[in-house]
C-alpha cells in the first residue's frame, strides 16, 4: 500500500510557511523567510528530486526542482502534479508506481543552503553532503 505524500500535519506547516512569506512580502515589499524544507519527495525509479517550503492556496508548491536534467531551480510544481505522477518502474511497462515522501528527511538548513549547493552539484545535494560543505 502507498503512504500519502502529504499528510495534514505537512500540508499544515507547508501552508503556514506559505502565509508567513505573504506576510512578510506585504510587509517588506521584497523580502522572504528563509523557510526549511518541510518535505523531500523523489521518484524511486529515477533522478527527479523536490524539496518544498510552501504549499499556496491556490495548489502551488514552492521549493527546490530538480527534474533530473542537471539544472536544479526554485520553483513551483502544482500539488496535483505532483499527487498523480505515475511511474512505470521498466521502461515500457505500466505506470503503477507513484512518487515517494522521503520519510527519513530532515533539515535545520534553508532552502536556498540547498539551491545554492544544487547549482555546482547539478543536482539536490543531502544535508549530509551540506553539513560537509559548511566546515570547508
Amino acid at each position: 500500500m502507498q503512504r500519502m505524500i502529504f499528510t495534514k500535519a505537512i500540508r499544515d506547516k507547508l501552508m503556514r510557511n506559505a502565509e508567513a512569506t505573504e506576510t512578510m512580502l506585504n510587509e517588506t515589499g521584497g523580502d522572504t523567510p528563509e523557510h526549511v524544507p518541510v518535505i523531500k519527495v523523489f521518484n524511486p525509479y529515477g533522478p527527479q528530486t523536490w524539496l518544498f517550503t510552501e504549499l499556496w492556496p491556490d495548489g502551488r508548491l514552492f521549493g527546490l526542482c530538480d527534474h533530473g536534467m542537471g539544472e536544479p531551480e526554485l520553483g513551483y510544481e502544482l500539488l496535483s502534479n505532483i499527487e498523480r505522477t505515475a511511474i512505470a518502474p521498466f521502461p515500457g511497462g505500466p505506470k503503477i508506481l507513484k512518487l515517494e515522501r522521503d520519510q527519513l528527511f530532515r533539515t535545520k538548513r534553508p532552502l536556498i543552503a540547498f539551491a545554492r549547493a544544487a547549482r555546482g552539484l547539478r543536482r539536490i545535494p543531502t544535508d549530509g553532503e551540506l553539513a560537509g560543505q559548511v566546515g570547508r
